[in-house]
């Protein structure tokens, strides 16, 4: 102090304040304004030589010393300032900060909302809390959850709520969000044929594919579209199917097409008919595929009564799908019979036989006969039935002839003739017959092979010629005769004719034969013989006394003429 009571010391012009701030807060080293004392600067003025003239400034010495409060974030600064002038004079300040730590803990990362899948573990990231004041941070207990449900079951919010408190008791609550949502849609995990074919549509039992969600429940959309198939009655659908969960996620579309059987295939088997012309054959069809019922057409035949030939087999289903088919129906050849006879012989009535013979047929051959006995049968008519090893059956009727015994025919010729005459007398022919001639009052002078003869009459009085027939049986018919009166050529000349009835003159230059018939009727048959008993040749009386006949074709040898009942002989040489 001076001797007016200035103080010498150095003076601080600003003077720190004394503070409580929290640790955040807590101010910087003030720089504090100072300068020596003017009253030491006035007296040191008086003196010769002063410090104070050459040193302006002082010298600052600072201290800080922190005392630990009841927590590592509570404590006390004191802060002091030394100034020390050129002449050693000090002067002191003090600052005195009072620290509160009444920060709460902070939370720098970890706080982000996360989103998670519905099949996702939920994993909560991992909190960075720290102390502004350096402190210690701990959880104060476990964390508490709470979940709000979402729009649908597969989907939340969840919020993990927890507590973090410093070595001061500073507590800071923390809430960290996680959103759980359901995004995923289902899967299949089985899935059945995608082309179904079914021959009971309407009964069909379908099956659906199997889905799984990882998170809610699943239902499944099935669409339905009809349309028609191959066949005019057929049905096709083709469903398409999605799995939906409870939050309207959508799998794949898995689409099955369903349609009626339209692959009718048939197959037909027939047996063959037993016989010929029958009507027993049998045809079977096995049908596969299409849609019952089915309908089988034969082209309206009874396919248990099939005879043979090509039928068509057409086969419907419930759908109209058709199948055709063309079945050939087979037969034996055929099963004849043909029955000839011999007839009996002449002298025996029970010789006749029955001969059948046989065309196609199965071995053995059965025949009945009707208690007939076959080589030992009488004129009748017969019928044989004969089945064979097929059961094939045949029938044929014979009459057997009665023995054919020559009926008495007209002997022709002269019944009045002259003694010395010659007359041809002949007999109906009959082919394949033999005849033999008698005769008296006569010689023979040309048999005409059986058939005819001429005689020369050579005794007077009545006579006759007579011929029997044996045909070609050997039956031997009656004898029939003919009365011939000879007369004596002269008493009688008057009632003798002149010439015959019909002659011949042959012409052997031109090849004919003039024929004079004075009793010939026009119209009258003409009819030329050879010697064997055969008609050879035919024309007609044209009229008149005579006529020219053309022998040029005849062969050699003797020939009988007749017109009408008249008769003669000639010779083509």
């Amino acid at each position: 102090m001076d001797c007016d009571g200035n103080s010498l010391l150095p003076q601080f012009l600003t003077q720190p304040l004394d503070v409580t701030t929290s640790c955040e807060s807590v101010p910087s080293v003030p720089s504090l304004a100072t300068q020596p004392a003017p009253a030491a600067v006035a007296y040191q003025a008086l003196f010769p030589e002063s410090c104070y003239d050459v040193i302006e400034t002082l010298e600052v010495g600072f201290s800080s010393t922190v005392f630990p409060g009841s927590c590592p974030g509570n404590y006390t600064i004191e802060r002091e300032w030394v100034i020390t002038d050129c002449m050693g004079r000090q002067n002191a300040a003090t600052q005195t900060i009072q620290v509160v730590d009444n920060l709460v803990p902070v939370v720098s990362s970890g706080l982000d909302t996360v989103y998670f899948g519905c099949n996702e573990p939920v994993v909560y990231p991992q909190l960075v809390v720290t102390d502004q004041c350096g402190s210690a941070v701990t959880l104060t207990e476990a964390p508490s959850f709470v979940t709000l449900p979402g729009v649908c079951p597969g989907e939340f919010v969840e919020k993990k709520l927890s507590e973090f408190t410093d070595e001061c008791g500073n507590v800071t609550a923390v809430e960290q969000v996680v959103v759980v949502q359901d995004n995923t849609p289902p899967v299949w995990l089985s899935a059945p044929y995608e082309t179904v074919v079914t021959d009971d549509l309407a009964n069909h039992v379908f099956i659906n594919p199997v889905a799984e969600d990882f998170c809610s429940s699943v239902d499944l959309v099935v669409e339905e579209v009809y349309s028609q198939g191959a066949c005019p009655l057929a049905e096709t659908i083709v469903r398409t199917i999605q799995a939906v969960d409870a939050c309207g996620n959508l799998s794949a579309p898995y689409t099955q097409t369903v349609m009626e059987a339209t692959d009718l295939e048939a197959s037909a088997s027939v047996t063959s008919v037993s016989c010929q012309g029958g009507q027993d054959a049998m045809g079977e069809v096995v049908i596969e595929g299409g849609v019952a019922p089915y309908a089988i057409d034969w082209g309206g035949y009874d396919p248990d009564a099939l005879g043979a030939g090509t039928y068509t087999v057409q086969v419907t289903d419930a759908n109209l799908c058709q199948a055709n088919l063309s079945v050939f129906v087979s037969e034996p050849g055929p099963f004849e019979v043909t029955l000839t006879a011999t007839t009996p012989l002449c002298t025996d009535p029970f010789s006749g036989t029955l001969n059948p013979t046989f065309t196609g047929g199965v071995e053995p051959i059965s025949l009945d006969w009707g208690d007939v006995d076959p080589n030992a049968a009488e004129a009748g008519e017969y019928t044989l039935l004969a089945t064979d090893n097929a059961g094939c059956t045949a029938s044929a009727s014979v009459v057997v002839l009665e023995a054919d015994i020559p009926d008495p025919l007209v002997l022709n010729g002269n019944d009045a003739v002259t003694q010395g005459d010659s007359a041809a007398y002949y007999y109906e022919f009959t082919l394949g017959s033999d005849y033999a001639w008698t005769f008296t009052g006569a010689q023979a002078q040309q048999v005409f092979n059986s058939f005819a003869i001429s005689l020369q009459w050579d005794s007077l009085g009545m006579h006759q010629v007579c011929v029997t027939e044996t045909n070609e049986d050997g039956c031997v018919g009656p004898e029939v005769c003919l009365d011939v009166w000879v007369e004596d050529d002269v008493a009688h000349m008057a009632h003798v004719p002149a010439t015959p009835s019909l002659v011949a003159y042959p012409n052997p230059v031109h090849q004919t034969l003039v024929v004079q018939c004075e009793a010939c009727t026009a119209g009258e048959k003409m009819q030329v013989w050879n010697s064997v008993g055969a008609m050879i040749q035919t024309s007609i009386w044209e009229g008149g006394e005579r006529q020219s006949l053309d022998v040029g074709s005849l062969p050699s040898g003797l020939h009988m003429l007749q017109v009408g009942a008249s008769t003669t002989s000639f010779i083509v040489k």
